[in-house]
């Protein structure tokens, strides 16, 4: 493991969500997690941050989680990105673009063990 920074970011319109994931995700104090229910927000924080992984809300105002991040990607070169969603009806092109999706209500182990393992690996 090393000693450099691992931060994560987490983009939903629900503020509940956001606190929830800060509150039961427990990391070692290398890990920073920030998160926003603003995109716009959220973009500038990529453009000026080194961003480990990415986690989106599917369904947000203004705009899918794909969109997002397409309207990003110069930002995310090397960012793990994932999907947190609770929409059972996922278009096809969602599923086919993120690696990982969770659904929501998600499993907080579960999703930390995979964050503790960002550290490990460089950005797909």
């Amino acid at each position: 493991m090393s000693n450099e920074t691992i931060h994560i970011v987490y983009l939903d319109d629900e503020e509940d969500l956001l606190n929830l994931f800060q509150a039961m995700i427990e990391l070692p104090e290398n890990y920073k997690i920030s998160t926003f229910s603003d995109r716009e927000k959220a973009a500038d924080f990529l453009k000026a941050n080194t961003v480990t992984g990415l986690f989106v809300d599917w369904r947000m105002p203004g705009g899918d989680g794909l969109s997002f991040i397409t309207e990003n990607k110069h930002t995310l070169e090397n960012t793990h990105i994932f999907l947190i969603t609770g929409d059972l009806d996922l278009p096809q092109i969602a599923k086919d673009s993120f690696k990982v999706i969770f659904s929501k209500p998600v499993d907080y182990v579960e999703l930390t063990q995979l964050i503790m393992l960002l550290d490990n690996h460089s950005g797909t």
